[in-house]
């Protein structure tokens, strides 16, 4: 069980926000260290790819012939620094976690080289469809099938129908003062 006083990941805060929640609940921080505490999580994070991930990762693999790698970016305030995950699918282990400045082909290709390099044959990539993250994956593993995520594609589908609908109870509401 989740305890109801942690600041979830889910939330998007920014250092400051998460300062700011911080000092609210009484503990007195700020946002230069909350960035200092959050780059050790991700340093220890990174290290954390050790001997039970490699046994959780080699049954994966043999149970389903390889690796199924998605990658997301979550960027809580444009301009801001932007989160990749790299997780496994089908165990829902989290593979790496980096905060990159830019996101480009080349820095995406750094985070995903040490996945790769740790053997397990790759049989899918998921993604949310950022051009940078297909690109590096295309380039670092070609002959990997890629899917574009789920949730993703129908989330973008449905944001077209949602603003028709909007503009419809719009017109419905302005129809009716007529």
């Amino acid at each position: 069980m989740r305890p109801k006083n942690r600041i979830i990941p889910q939330n998007h805060m920014t250092r400051q926000e998460i300062a700011e929640e911080l000092n609210r609940r009484g503990v007195r921080t700020t946002d230069r260290n909350v960035q200092m505490l959050y780059e050790r999580y991700l340093t220890l994070l990174g290290a954390s790819v050790d001997q039970h991930i490699r046994e959780v990762l080699h049954h994966v693999s043999s149970q389903n012939g390889g690796l199924m790698l998605s990658m997301d970016g979550v960027q809580p305030k444009k301009g801001n620094e932007t989160l990749y995950v790299i997780r496994e699918e089908f165990s829902g282990t989290v593979l790496a976690a980096k905060n990159l400045k830019s996101g480009s082909s080349e820095e995406l290709q750094n985070l995903i080289r040490p996945i790769v390099e740790l053997g397990y044959p790759i049989i899918g990539i998921v993604s949310d469809g950022q051009q940078s993250i297909r690109l590096a994956f295309e380039t670092l593993l070609p002959d990997v099938p890629y899917q574009y995520c789920q949730y993703h594609y129908l989330k973008d589908i449905a944001t077209p129908v949602m603003d028709l609908d909007r503009k419809l109870n719009n017109f419905e509401e302005h129809y009716k003062e007529v």
